[in-house]
């Protein structure tokens, strides 16, 4: 929680100060105001699970971790771009590629290009993770598995709740195509100045969420 916060109040500032983060920045920012890594520790919960310390402390294992972190903020910000757009909220990778001067299109795809490095750092991980004995390794598993539910829980409640694609999250599915507000985001705009909307193609991120063989096909993005 305290990383949380952190990344929070690091966010606050930002806006009060005018800095514009590079991707990479905002990226780290995310990773922690997210508030995606207690739910870590609830996977341990539910599963009754007894990872030794020495796993946590494990470079490979902090790399799943951050990676898992990582995916469920990238693609928050992608799906809650149309909503955070038009409230003039800055702290999004889209709004942040936008205001360095990339148009709409260009900023998804550069974000998009983020989330493909990060699921390929997840395989090149995960194909690394050591072993820790027998016993401690079917702890592991579960945990590891535990961080993948949680990136897909995100992407299932960003199509079932109305929060950012509203009453009609069938039709982005269908079309990969999101309807955001044509105007340039502007920090202190209201939603009431915009009144044009344009689709953008998001493909790069709705190729993950129907696959019923394995959670991470990140391949998908370049079909």
């Amino acid at each position: 929680m305290q990383d949380y916060c952190r990344g929070a109040l690091v966010q606050i500032d930002n806006q009060f100060s005018g800095k514009r983060p590079t991707l990479e920045e905002i990226a780290m920012i995310r990773r922690e105001s997210a508030g995606c890594k207690p739910l870590y520790h609830l996977v341990e919960y539910a599963h009754c699970l007894r990872v030794p310390d020495k796993v946590f402390d494990h470079p490979v294992i902090q790399e799943l971790e951050n990676m898992g972190m990582d995916m469920v903020a990238i693609s928050n910000d992608i799906l809650s771009y149309r909503k955070e757009q038009a409230e003039g909220v800055p702290h999004n990778m889209v709004t942040a590629c936008r205001l360095n001067g990339l148009s709409a299109q260009e900023a998804f795809d550069k974000v998009g290009k983020l989330l493909e490095d990060r699921y390929r750092r997840w395989d090149r991980a995960e194909a690394s993770v050591p072993s820790w004995g027998e016993e401690a390794d079917v702890q592991v598993r579960k945990y590891i598995e535990g961080i993948k539910c949680v990136v897909r829980a995100n992407l299932n409640w960003s199509f079932k709740s109305e929060r950012y694609l509203g009453s009609n999250p069938d039709v982005v599915r269908a079309t990969r195509k999101l309807q955001i507000l044509a105007d340039s985001p502007a920090i202190d705009a209201q939603p009431k100045l915009f009144d044009r909307t344009f689709l953008l193609e998001i493909s790069f991120l709705l190729g993950i969420c129907f696959s019923l063989r394995i959670i991470f096909p990140w391949q998908f993005f370049f079909g």
